[in-house]
């Protein structure tokens, strides 16, 4: 019978414990749900501001510049869209016989 007593007083004091561990987890995703959109965000405005940067970057420089400056960039694009694999997956390759992923550039 003490022993009843004893589990059911237990129990009793536990409870109010459980409760307000629940609000306190409730409270947490709220405000993790809120760091995470603030995060986003950021996130966006920065693509934004850079964006800006380049652009701005782009205008200070003289036309033939410019011109410079993509012709370089199509280069470096096409060059490393038709990378040859690096020697040692290609031995590897050849040994196993498994075949080579596509790049995506």
């Amino acid at each position: 019978m003490k022993l009843i007593k004893y589990i059911a007083l237990i129990l009793l004091l536990m409870a109010p414990l459980v409760i307000t561990n629940s609000c306190r987890t409730s409270n947490l995703d709220n405000r993790e749900r809120r760091i995470q959109r603030e995060k986003r965000k950021r996130q966006k405005n920065d693509t934004v501001l850079y964006q800006k940067a380049l652009k701005r970057h782009m205008k200070s420089q003289t036309k033939d510049t410019r011109k410079s400056m993509r012709r370089a960039l199509h280069e470096a694009n096409r060059n490393r869209e038709h990378k040859r694999e690096f020697f040692i997956k290609r031995w590897f390759r050849e040994w196993f016989g498994y075949k080579q992923e596509r790049n995506k550039g």
